[in-house]
């Protein structure tokens, strides 16, 4: 849901990208080190951080190509509301670049 909010459904590639994110975002977090595998995972194995990634990758796909099947096109409602509060000067400038 979040993933809709903020991307929308119209670029299948940012679920990767987003999936990466979180996966990174987990393995820097407070969690990892409170399971007691250090840094980055990487007492408990080397190819953690891989590993994780990789299946936070294929996470992102998987929603990404989901989200667009299901839902149709749907722009980022996150992004919408910000361009309508863009001075409509500004807003024309980003359009046409």
């Amino acid at each position: 849901m979040i993933y809709v909010v903020v991307f929308g459904t119209c670029r299948r590639w940012v679920g990767p990208l987003f999936g990466v994110l979180l996966g990174f975002a987990f393995m820097f977090s407070p969690v990892v080190s409170a399971l007691g595998v250090g840094f980055l995972g990487l007492e408990f194995s080397r190819g953690f951080p891989l590993t994780v990634t990789f299946a936070h990758a294929a996470f992102g796909l998987a929603l990404g190509w989901l989200a667009a099947t299901s839902l149709g096109f749907v722009e980022s409602p996150l992004w919408g509301a910000v361009r309508q509060c863009l001075p409509k000067r500004f807003a024309a400038q980003r359009v046409s670049h």
